[in-house]
């Protein structure tokens, strides 16, 4: 009873007891943690800021390999596309100044860039279409290359360039390496690693403008 007795007194003295009324805050505590969320983001605005994260994410992307095809590329000669010329795979002989007045692509790989191999179909999907002529940098055999053909399935001029003569001349630095050539012969693009079917057919149509 004592003790019951001293806690009214408290209470009386600090200014009487009010039933429910809460106590005041301890100095290390903030109203904030009894204020409703108002602050708190909707749905909406949940998603705009995810699709912005993503969209600055494919730009990081989309640069990235915009610089590294610029860094691949830099030895890479402008204007006329250098003379290519020489026997087939298959036997027969081309040359590149041949084939002037229409876009030409000029595709360089080798049987042992998987990257490369993803390549083969589009391609040769491409040969159907426009001209193309493909330097092999390869150290097998014509046979060996031939017979990688057809295990893919494809089936386009293909020079063999065993010593990279070719290659240096198109400062080739990374493969697969596609040089677009419009119908004057001078090169209009330049591209390393792999290239969509789409892009690259957009590149051809454009240089044929």
């Amino acid at each position: 009873m004592f003790v019951s007795s001293m806690i009214a007194e408290a209470v009386i003295i600090r200014g009487g007891y009010q039933g429910t009324q809460s106590l005041p805050l301890a100095p290390w505590q903030s109203a904030k943690q009894n204020e409703p969320h108002m602050n708190r983001e909707t749905p909406e605005k949940q998603i705009k800021r995810r699709w912005i994260r993503r969209l600055l994410e494919l730009a990081a992307i989309v640069l990235f390999f915009v610089l590294l095809n610029a860094y691949n590329s830099r030895g890479a000669p402008s204007g006329p596309a250098p003379e290519i010329s020489g026997q087939l795979l298959d036997g027969s002989t081309v040359s590149l100044r041949t084939l002037r007045g229409q876009p030409v692509l000029v595709n360089f790989w080798a049987t042992w860039c998987p990257i490369c191999g993803m390549q083969q179909s589009t391609i040769d999907a491409i040969a159907d279409d426009y001209p193309v002529l493909t330097v092999a940098m390869d150290e097998a055999t014509a046979g060996e290359i031939l017979a990688y053909m057809k295990d893919k399935g494809v089936d386009y001029p293909v020079l063999h360039d065993p010593d990279y003569r070719i290659a240096r001349q198109y400062g080739v630095r990374g493969i697969p390496g596609n040089f677009i050539i419009d119908a004057a012969g001078n090169i209009r693009f330049v591209e390393t690693g792999y290239t969509t079917s789409a892009g690259l057919r957009m590149r051809l149509w454009w240089a044929g403008l």
